[in-house]
């Protein structure tokens, strides 16, 4: 082996070292991710109910839904290699989709019992919280 070859293997362990480090969630990921959601979709839900500004709530309310699933996820992808759960096995597949599922399942048998715009809302709020937790708990890992 000569110098060469050393000080391409160096250059090669230190860029795989690199993207192997933990990048830590940001501070704004979790209560921007969580509150897009909620004021998002709810606002998506109310805005039936004000007749002068339906447009402009709708339009926000899209804006911020979009923003909480596309920033979030830019950033990551900026930040380096962003992990996906198609490896995971099946009890960590549950434990990563189960809180979202059980919040879908609680909008549902509102929207059944209530109707109106609260599926919207408790879709919103229940997602925002999820994400907002989960967010929060990969910023202290």
């Amino acid at each position: 082996m000569n110098t060469y070859d050393a000080r391409a293997a160096l250059d090669t362990a230190a860029a795989s070292r690199t993207a192997a480090r933990v990048r830590p969630v940001a501070a704004w990921h979790p209560p921007f991710v969580g509150l897009g959601f909620a004021i998002g979709l709810s606002a998506l839900g109310l805005a039936d109910d004000v007749h002068s500004w339906q447009w402009a709530i709708r339009a926000v309310a899209l804006l911020l839904i979009v923003a909480a699933v596309v920033v979030p996820v830019v950033a990551a992808r900026r930040s380096g290699v962003m992990a996906w759960s198609g490896g995971a096995d099946k009890a960590d597949r549950w434990k990563n989709s189960a809180p979202m599922s059980f919040v879908a399942i609680a909008a549902l048998l509102v929207n059944v019992a209530v109707g109106g715009p609260w599926f919207l809302i408790v879709l919103g709020c229940g997602l925002g919280a999820v994400a907002w937790i989960r967010l929060a708990g990969a910023r202290k890992a």
